[in-house]
């Protein structure tokens, strides 16, 4: 998921990309302060991009999917740190 500063969300579930995002959505109406992204969208009063959310890969074998995963981050915490050096 992507907010209108740039930053994205990647997250891992057994349910569905609807299910996934209605739980996100009610964690910003409430203030879930357990939750990465409400926290984000409440603090700085940003909008997330929901029509934009995406499912990146679909992973049968749950130790896959977490590599998968968290091989992304990396990739991401890489590409951010980057971009942050150039500016």
């Amino acid at each position: 998921m992507q907010c209108e500063c740039g930053s994205s969300y990647v997250g891992e579930t057994g349910r569905t990309l609807k299910t996934r995002l209605k739980e996100h959505k009610r964690a910003i109406r409430y203030d879930d302060q357990n939750k990465g992204i409400a926290v984000h969208a409440n603090t700085t009063c940003h909008t997330i991009q929901w029509e934009e959310a995406e499912i990146l890969a679909k992973e049968q074998d749950w130790h896959k999917e977490v590599q998968r995963s968290a091989t992304h981050q990396r990739r991401k915490q890489h590409h951010e740190l980057g971009s942050r050096q150039a500016n």
